[in-house]
């Protein structure tokens, strides 16, 4: 027989266990409710206070999940984790050591690199949580079309308010203040869509629902037609090229498992003729420059012959052979990739700043008095010119460790984790992604990737 005591020790240790057992639960759906939330209004302007908030709050509860689950980060599957961690060493280390600009990379220190790492503990957080939870993840994946919905219901509210069609560049130059925000979440709903109809494709996943092949086809159709009407050229390029490589992926995954039929094929038409609209529809409505693609970026890279570059409102745009104007939309972004790259080979260790332009500073260095735009709008060439070559080593390290360790795992998360990354590096290449609330965006999505291969032992694998 227990006595009074013991018993009132049992009770009070269960009350306990209790107790720790909802605050867990508490912190668990918080974070899955904070992080949604800010996907929904982390691109929306004036709500910087908001994102804060939301990410302050998230951080606390990605740290409990983490605590929870730390057995998982010491397996092996954790190390891109550890690669992706070392980016804030070499950053703290950066600013310690070879500072240039003390009160910038000060404020960014205690600011932007702050949001960083909330928002990468809530990534990492909620790669995990969703491989352990059931049916969520397609409810957190959905808040991801948030922008592109946005950008087109906007659209339509202005249409509606002029009483005509407004045409993409009309639109972009009078009320999308950013399109680089439609572009970026265009790219990645394309991606997130592609995911789910290769996993519903794979034979084995015979639980995966086929409305959700439609849902995806439907996903695909606004990211299009969001990157159209934020007139991204990155945008659409890096969207269509995903669904390309989907749709290889999708007919390669068929013919292998012998699943050739009408139903399939048509789907893939579906699909094809998507992406080819939203292509012809881009081309009908964007600024000129793809048809003299090539014969641009043969002049643009001509730094040093063609110095148009320094000061386009004073100087214009350098001529084609024909005597013809290159695209001056063509020519300023790959002459300043060409010049950014000169930059990062002559200052390997970067300048230490991001949104306080790397790429100004360095000119200015140079003796260069440039008036233009503060970004070569390459994301990777502006990280490169902030942490030089050490700090894109450890950023593609990462990526690249991911997508190793992708392969070695066969669920729905490894699946979306490689697509992310691919997408992330090609989208990364051509399109400003390193700036603002854009590069905290990046941050969680790398996380949320290198948790996603964590090797977790879960309930389900249905997506």
């Amino acid at each position: 027989m227990l006595t009074i005591s013991s018993q009132n020790k049992v009770i009070k240790y269960i009350n306990h266990k209790n107790l720790f057992r909802y605050l867990g639960i508490i912190f668990e759906n918080g974070a899955f409710f904070l992080s949604s939330i800010l996907l929904i209004v982390w691109a929306l302007p004036g709500t910087i206070a908001l994102r804060n908030l939301l990410i302050a709050a998230g951080f606390f509860c990605g740290i409990f999940l983490l605590l929870k689950n730390r057995t998982f980060l010491i397996s092996r599957s954790a190390i891109p984790i550890y690669i992706f961690s070392t980016i804030f060493l070499w950053v703290l280390f950066h600013f310690l050591f070879i500072v240039n600009d003390y009160s910038v990379q000060l404020k960014e220190l205690t600011s932007l690199w702050v949001r960083v790492l909330g928002v990468a503990i809530i990534g990492i957080a909620m790669g995990i949580y969703l491989q352990q939870i059931k049916n969520k993840a397609s409810y957190f994946f959905l808040f991801f079309f948030t922008i592109p919905c946005y950008t087109i219901l906007y659209f339509l509210f202005e249409c509606y308010k002029s009483g005509i069609l407004i045409e993409p560049k009309v639109f972009v130059g009078a009320h999308l203040k950013n399109k680089i925000d439609a572009a970026f979440a265009a790219v990645i709903g394309v991606t997130i869509c592609v995911v789910y109809i290769l996993w519903g494709a794979n034979r084995s996943n015979s639980r995966s629902k086929p409305y959700k092949w439609w849902l995806s086809i439907l996903g695909i159709s606004i990211s299009l037609l969001s990157a159209v009407i934020a007139e991204s050229k990155n945008g659409i390029s890096i969207s269509c090229f995903i669904l390309i490589l989907g749709i290889f992926s999708w007919f390669f995954l068929i013919v292998k498992q012998h699943q050739i039929s009408i139903k399939n094929l048509g789907c893939i038409s579906i699909v094809l003729a998507i992406t080819i609209l939203g292509w012809k529809l881009h081309m009908n409505t964007a600024n000129r420059g793809w048809s003299t693609l090539i014969q641009d970026v043969q002049i643009s890279v001509q730094i040093d012959k063609h110095q148009n570059w320094t000061d386009t409102q004073r100087l214009n745009f350098p001529n084609r052979e024909d005597g013809t104007m290159v695209a001056g939309n063509t020519y300023e972004r790959v002459a300043w990739a060409t010049i950014g790259i000169d930059l990062i080979q002559k200052h390997p260790l970067g300048y230490g700043t991001i949104n306080h332009s790397s790429f100004k500073e360095r000119l200015t260095q140079a003796g260069v008095n440039y008036p233009g735009n503060n970004l070569t709008h390459s994301g990777w060439i502006d990280f490169g010119l902030a942490f030089g070559v050490p700090g894109l080593l450890i950023i593609f390290s990462t990526l690249l460790s991911v997508i190793i360790f992708s392969y070695q795992k066969t669920d729905f998360y490894s699946l979306m984790a490689l697509w992310l990354c691919i997408a992330i590096i090609f989208f990364g290449l051509v399109a400003e992604i390193t700036f603002k609330h854009s590069f905290e965006i990046l941050m969680f999505l790398i996380a949320f990737s290198c948790g996603c291969v964590i090797q977790v032992p879960k309930k389900s694998d249905q997506s």
